[in-house]
Order: structure tokens, then C-alpha cells, then sequence
């Protein structure tokens, strides 16, 4: 679990530096990324369906159900305005995201303290005073989209890191 999490830690700063490098692609792509996933979900939910249908696991709602998720992710993906309004709606859901992750890292720091405990409640408010920018500014935020995301992707990396080197290499289960 240390080496993941010193791993994942160094890939999430690397990909917060390409964010940062690249804000405009970053918020360009959102709606993109977005409309994939749920496309993706469709088709997966699609393909339980067909298979359930042999053992009668699967019912008329699943196909719906999936077929509703993949028109939606369609829409998203080749609707300009179906993009918009789901980059638009990323932005409030980035910013509720970045302030309950600062209220968990505070929480967690301060109720943990673990070892480096003071850098993690520092990230902690970073993170929810730029969170609540975000809701209050949502032009801004916009504009600034890709920097946040950059700048999350590098924290929680700097975070996941420290967090990592500070375990004593005992497994959760050996308690």
C-alpha cells in the first residue's frame, strides 16, 4: 500500500502539471470526458442487459434504463449545448467536491494526526477556501477550471505522497 500510494501520488502531480500547462484543454475536454464515461456506462449496461436476458435476470427497466444512459451520452458528446450545460454543472459539482474534500482532509488531520498531520490540515483549508471561490464565482471558475483541477490533482498527489511515506508498513488487517 506505501509504494501504491507514493505511485499514485507522483501520477496525480504529473497529470496536475499537464492541467496546469494546458487549463484551456483541460475545461475544453470536460464535457467530452464526461459524455465518454456515460456513453461508456450505457453500453456496459446495455451489454448486462442482453446477457441477463438469457437467465431472465434482466428486465424491460434495465434496457431502458440503458438505453436512456447511452442517448444521454450522446447527446453530451455531439450536442453543443448539451456540452455546455454539463460543463456548466461541472463547475458547481468541482467546487461542492473541493470544499467536502477539504472538510474530510481537515477532519482527518486534526482527528487522525498522523504524522505531517499540520501540512495535511493546511491543504485542508486551501482546499476549501478555493472550493467555496469556485461556488461564488462560477465565470472565474470557468476561466480558471483547468488551473483548479491542476492544482487538486497536484495537492491531493503532495498529500497521497506524504501520507504514504508516513505509514509504518503495517497492513490495516494486523490491528
Amino acid at each position: 500500500m506505501k509504494l501504491l500510494g507514493i505511485v499514485t501520488g507522483i501520477l496525480l502531480m504529473i497529470s496536475g502539471c499537464y492541467c496546469f500547462a494546458n487549463p484551456v484543454v483541460t475545461f475544453a475536454n470536460l464535457g467530452w470526458v464526461v459524455g465518454a464515461i456515460v456513453l461508456a456506462s450505457g453500453v456496459g449496461s446495455f451489454g448486462s442487459w442482453w446477457n441477463g436476458r438469457k437467465t431472465n435476470s434482466s428486465n424491460i427497466w434495465d434496457m431502458l434504463s440503458a438505453l436512456l444512459t447511452i442517448v444521454i451520452g450522446l447527446l453530451i458528446l455531439f450536442n453543443l449545448s448539451a456540452r455546455l450545460f454539463t460543463d456548466m454543472t461541472l463547475i458547481a459539482f468541482f467546487g461542492a467536491w473541493i470544499i467536502l474534500s477539504g472538510i474530510l482532509r481537515i477532519v482527518a488531520s486534526v482527528k487522525i494526526k498522523f504524522s505531517w498531520w499540520e501540512f495535511g490540515l493546511l491543504w485542508g483549508i486551501i482546499l476549501l477556501v478555493i472550493g467555496i471561490y469556485a461556488l461564488f464565482h462560477p465565470i472565474i471558475s470557468l476561466i480558471s477550471l483547468g488551473w483548479c483541477i491542476a492544482f487538486v490533482f497536484i495537492s491531493q498527489g503532495i498529500n497521497l505522497t506524504f501520507a504514504a511515506l508516513s505509514m509504518n508498513g503495517k497492513n490495516s488487517s494486523e490491528k
